[in-house]
């Protein structure tokens, strides 16, 4: 019997309507609610980051959970 590894990486981008400079001075809040927002999916957030009109963030994923319901639950939860 063979072990497996899975390693999923991803490198998402977030930007502000019609990259306009609304992040400024509430940048580290914003990178905070994103981290937490990805431990509360059970995922890990490696990096945070960005400037004004937009977020980087590089996450890693559970082979369970799709990008794709991982970022619609993201946006779901910011709109709360």
């Amino acid at each position: 019997m063979g072990s497996t590894f899975t390693s999923l990486h991803y490198h998402v981008i977030f930007s502000t309507k019609d990259r306009r400079p609304l992040i400024g001075d509430w940048s580290s809040d914003l990178h905070a609610y994103l981290g937490g927002t990805v431990r509360g999916m059970d995922d890990t957030a490696r990096a945070i980051g960005g400037v004004d009109d937009h977020v980087h963030l590089l996450m890693s994923l559970r082979p369970t959970h799709r990008l794709a319901d991982v970022i619609r639950d993201m946006k779901k939860q910011a709109t709360i």
